[in-house]
């Protein structure tokens, strides 16, 4: 833990080094650019120089005085990351620096010479080592072009190579300006194409309300408030469902925006991050000073006539092309080849399956919350019968409630034991048969030396005084520290002098004369746990094994002297030791017994509850007990009191279950099944099957709409491959 901990100091350290070192940097690079604007001024921008600069000033948002100054320095390059997010300064003399179009190519490993024009936090280089603002501008276009090219498409059919080649740039076209043609207002058509389509969040957060109502209905405590959150609840749903499939109408409320006809030379042009070197991002424009936003799908296709005159309608506030001639139309498009949206179906899914696993996680049981739910749903009278009899004639329905006073007897059940693969019959007081035949359990006839085995009275134990007086002083030697007074009672547990080992020897024999189980476990058992040793003529003798072992606790006996010291602990482990074998022939034998007994149960009307019906907790403990061998008979014996003692009830709740055979009538009764609880398990089963319905639902119209979507896809890459070259005259 200490290494992990200087571990994340140290690298706690090592960042916050690294961000001082980056703000050091960083000042150091602002007072560079403010000594450098105190340096004389070599020239003025040309006019050519400030057309080349003029798609950074659009695309960038920068703005420069046009005086040009020197600068000479050492190129270099620092920054910072973050999260894997690289931030980057290229810098000139200290001086941080932007170098537009291809300028990064012309640097030198030692030094540089520079011309620049100064922004507010850096310096645009204009001309460097053998780079020159123009020069780059040109060689960008042109490669541009040059790539515009080759992805333009062989001729169509019908189209003759000087169609087809007339989205070729030239390669000394002068330069053409940009005119506007035409303004007016959009359409209708295309001012729905910029409202907003996706309802999703709306969406989403009506069904979330409507789950998390449902939760809080299923487990908080609101009383008669209760119905009215679920009533809702629902109707949240229902609107979520309603607003999914309701056809969106065109806003009346957005405003036409006004859209040029332009016409100039389309160009891709490479720039630079201002704020982050580690970015180069490209743009779109109209001549060098009209920025334009062409759709991606538009791009991808590979048909732009870069470098060429173009006819373009955009918007005039964004710059967002609508249209490139009349083929290339976004209305058009919009018109053919309908957008399919499925993000949506993405984001109901997974609020669903959350819904699920939250209702899943809330439930008290899914199958009971179900029955409960349906059951009292259903409605139904109140029954308080006199006599089985009574309740047997006209059986109660699911869902209606029973409020029943009487005397029975408690059910018998099939009851596994823990440590056996075996089941005996054992009373269940939370079923309760009114009315039945009575039941007695018969005592078991078993052998007095498995008997004994069980109850360990093949010995008799007193306290060894010297032992007991010993762990007193030792005790009181550790004062009143506790924790040597559990060590020393621990070490020191006292001892017992046992007599009567040799009978030991006598009644296991007995037992295994009798038909034990597995007697040679239970002597080899005996044996290691004694681990006893004998004085044979001078020497000590290992009783290691069962005949050596009786041998010499029967000479003992003989002479007179079978008494032993023995630990505590070692006389319970014997003890244990026989008592679960013998418990393993007492369970064999209730097993045997279990199908008579249960067949005696008959007649009446049996109450199934969720509790123990007799009131008397110190019993419905014990009976809630593990059943192991080593406490079968015990729990037999009382199973015997238990059965032959009438149990008086009193049962109020609601019936969810009923099942009528030769044995009587079966009800199953939910005593905690009030209107609260009712509508709770409601609330929660309905929160499961909605978000059941929600992901199921959402997961196939996501399919179909995944598959919609590709479909399009392909139909509209084939559609805008087959078009003319976009912008240019037909």
């Amino acid at each position: 833990m200490t290494f992990w901990i200087i571990l994340k100091l140290v690298l706690l350290g090592l960042a916050l080094f690294s961000f001082l070192s980056y703000k050091s940097r960083r000042s150091d690079n602002h007072g560079a650019l403010a000594r450098l604007r105190e340096a004389p001024v070599l020239r003025t921008l040309t006019p050519d120089e400030a057309r080349a600069l003029e798609p950074l000033r659009v695309a960038s948002g920068l703005s420069w005085a046009p005086e040009v100054r020197a600068l000479r320095g050492r190129f270099s390059r620092h920054g910072i990351e973050v999260n894997g997010a690289e931030t980057l300064h290229d810098t000139l003399g200290d001086v941080e620096v932007v170098l537009p179009y291809d300028a990064l190519a012309f640097l030198h490993d030692d030094d540089n010479d520079a011309e620049v024009v100064l922004c507010a936090k850096q310096a645009i280089v204009v001309r460097l080592n053998g780079f020159s603002v123009v020069d780059g501008r040109a060689r960008t276009l042109q490669q541009a072009n040059a790539h515009a090219e080759d992805d333009l498409p062989p001729p169509l059919p019908g189209q003759t190579d000087a169609d087809a080649t007339n989205g070729r740039p030239l390669p000394h076209a002068a330069e053409t300006p940009v005119v506007v043609l035409e303004r007016r207002m959009e359409t209708a058509e295309e001012a729905a194409l910029r409202q907003p389509r996706s309802r999703v969040w709306k969406m989403a957060g009506l069904w979330v309300l409507a789950f998390v109502l449902m939760l809080v209905v299923a487990h908080a405590d609101l009383g008669g408030a209760r119905v009215p959150l679920l009533l809702a609840a629902l109707g949240i749903a229902g609107g979520a469902v309603w607003w999914q499939w309701r056809r969106p109408s065109l806003s009346t409320s957005m405003q036409p925006r006004a859209v040029n006809r332009v016409h100039g030379p389309l160009r891709l042009v490479d720039l630079p991050n201002p704020t982050n070197a580690a970015l180069r991002t490209h743009h779109y424009f109209l001549g060098d000073a009209l920025q334009v936003q062409v759709p991606a799908h538009w791009q991808r296709a590979g048909r732009l006539p870069l470098g060429q005159p173009v006819e373009v309608e955009i918007l005039a506030t964004s710059g967002e092309v609508l249209a490139m001639g009349t083929p290339w139309s976004q209305v058009d498009e919009a018109r053919r080849f309908p957008e399919v949206r499925w993000g949506h179906h993405v984001v109901l899914l997974t609020v669903g399956l959350l819904a699920t696993f939250a209702a899943l996680l809330s439930s008290n049981g899914v199958t009971d919350d179900m029955a409960l739910a349906w059951q009292g749903l259903r409605g139904g009278e109140t029954r308080s019968d006199a006599t089985p009899a009574m309740l047997a004639q006209r059986p109660p329905r699911g869902g209606d409630r029973v409020k029943l006073r009487g005397e029975g007897q408690c059910e018998l059940a099939l009851t596994s034991l823990q440590d056996l693969d075996t089941a005996v019959v054992l009373p269940d007081c939370s079923r309760v048969r009114w009315g039945g035949t009575p039941v007695t359990l018969p005592g078991l006839q078993m052998p007095a030396a498995l008997l004994s085995l069980y109850r360990g009275d093949y010995v008799s134990a007193r306290e060894d005084n010297t032992s007991a007086m010993l762990r007193l002083l030792m005790l009181q030697q550790a004062g009143a520290d506790p924790y040597a007074q559990a060590a020393l009672s621990a070490r020191h547990g006292g001892g017992k002098i046992v007599s009567g080992m040799g009978n030991l020897v006598e009644v296991v024999e007995q037992a295994c004369a009798a038909g034990l189980e597995d007697c040679d476990a239970l002597k080899r058992e005996i044996v290691d746990e004694l681990a006893a040793t004998a004085d044979v003529d001078g020497r000590e003798l290992a009783l290691d094994s069962w005949p050596l072992l009786a041998r010499e606790l029967r000479r003992a006996v003989e002479e007179g002297n079978d008494g032993m010291l023995m630990p505590s602990h070692q006389l319970s482990a014997l003890q244990d030791i026989t008592r679960g074998h013998a418990g393993t022939a007492i369970a064999r034998q209730l097993q045997t017994l279990a199908p008579q007994l249960l067949s005696l149960q008959q007649g009446g009307v049996v109450l199934a509850t969720p509790h123990d019906l007799r009131g008397d907790t110190n019993a419905a403990r014990l009976d809630a007990a593990d059943v192991r061998a080593a406490s079968v008979l015990d729990r037999w014996e009382q199973a015997m009191t238990t059965m032959a003692t009438p149990v008086r009830f009193t049962v109020d709740g609601l019936v969810v279950g009923r099942h009528e055979d030769a044995a009587g009538l079966r009800l199953e009764v939910d005593t905690d099944a009030d209107q609260g609880r009712i509508v709770a398990a409601a609330a929660n089963t309905l929160a499961l099957l909605l978000a059941i319905v929600l992901a199921l639902g959402q997961a196939a119209l996501l399919c179909r709409a995944v598959a919609r979507a590709r479909t399009r896809r392909r139909a509209l890459d084939a559609d805008m491959q087959a078009r003319p070259v976009p912008g240019l005259p037909a």
